[in-house]
């Protein structure tokens, strides 16, 4: 069929969709020929970075993911971080900032004269790519790497090692993470302010100010604020809800006021999420945050608690063990699905952390 004025739309948007298929088809050839070889740090950070794009991308193309894929990944994953494959990477220099607990570090070896750290709780590689495509229309351009979050993939745990810049803050310390900024920027002789998301509404805030460190809830509140039927096996409609948000929110506005004022941005993430089903398991006395279901951390003393659970030998913390549920299951009641985090699938596990340009 020929060209027209009348079918053009039409025909655009076929051939978009067709190049997204390509896309699509192109990146699950990645994942099949990466699962038959042998997995290193570095691998499994870039598998984490393209299956957020690749989530992204079903989305955008009104497609699942292919299911025997994200199994694989999520067995070969799973194995790989139980038997300790990313142990070294809480060695490497902070400036590889690998781990997110690196991010501070690695930001004062810097000469930016002003610098702000955003942490988007929440945000796995397809939040960031919805993000990312939001931001791009809006004139900002972007640098971004791949990066652990800390295991059990929870919010207190990861916080507190962002904005204190120490891996053992997340296990040890009461969460306050305008406190552990400022503790890490005064020791550096910098002064520091502290916002979340809507607070920074002038200039005049940021006067006289070196170093600023932020907070944006969107995809942690979105996430757990979703429902979904014991049928439910679709995150589109959570996508749906983030743009919406999106849509609304003055995000670019606080952004564009950073680099306004001089400060050189910075995103992060603690972690991301996954959909899950309840697996009939109830250890609500033990859960470190009620949102967080798929993990905790118990004594050594109580393992025999949790003898069929998988269990993930924290670095550098003796006393202490992951509990970590089986596959995308929760501690919960069966048939009950859920947006949760805190275990090791790539959406949890593997954040972005992102260079921001104008």
């Amino acid at each position: 069929m020929h060209i027209t004025q009348q079918n053009y739309s039409c025909k655009l948007e076929e051939a978009d969709l067709y190049i997204l298929q390509l896309e699509k088809k192109h990146l699950e050839k990645y994942f099949q020929d990466t699962l038959h070889h042998d997995l290193v740090i570095e691998v499994v950070l870039d598998l984490g970075k393209k299956w957020g794009a690749y989530l992204f991308l079903c989305f955008n193309n009104k497609s699942k993911p292919d299911k025997a894929i994200e199994e694989q990944l999520d067995s070969r994953i799973s194995d790989f971080i139980l038997q300790g494959g990313i142990k070294n990477a809480f060695y490497a220099a902070a400036k590889q900032h690998l781990t997110v607990d690196k991010i501070l570090p690695f930001l004062s070896s810097l000469h930016y004269q002003k610098m702000a750290l955003v942490c988007f709780d929440g945000m796995g590689y397809a939040e960031w790519k919805i993000l990312q495509n939001f931001l791009l229309g809006k004139g900002f351009q972007f640098k971004e790497s791949p990066q652990f979050t800390l295991i059990p993939t929870i919010t207190s745990i990861s916080r507190s090692a962002i904005f204190s810049g120490e891996y053992i803050a997340g296990f040890s310390k009461t969460q306050d993470d305008k406190r552990n900024f400022k503790r890490f920027w005064e020791d550096r002789q910098k002064y520091m302010a502290f916002f979340r998301e809507g607070e920074l509404t002038g200039k005049a805030q940021l006067t006289g100010i070196d170093r600023v460190g932020m907070i944006y809830n969107l995809f942690d509140d979105i996430a757990h604020g979703m429902k979904f039927t014991a049928k439910s096996r679709s995150r589109a409609l959570y996508f749906d809800a983030i743009q919406k948000y999106l849509s609304e929110a003055n995000i670019e506005k606080e952004l564009a006021m950073l680099i306004e004022n001089g400060f050189k941005i910075y995103f992060c993430s603690d972690h991301g999420c996954v959909l899950s089903e309840g697996n009939g398991k109830k250890i609500d006395k033990y859960l470190i945050d009620k949102a967080s279901k798929r993990a905790t951390i118990v004594k050594k003393s109580i393992l025999n608690d949790f003898i069929e659970e998988q269990k993930y030998q924290i670095p550098f913390i003796d006393d202490k063990i992951a509990i970590i549920a089986h596959n995308r299951t929760i501690f919960t009641n069966r048939n009950r699905v859920e947006l949760s985090h805190g275990g090791i699938t790539l959406e949890e596990l593997v954040v972005p952390f992102v260079e921001v340009s104008n």
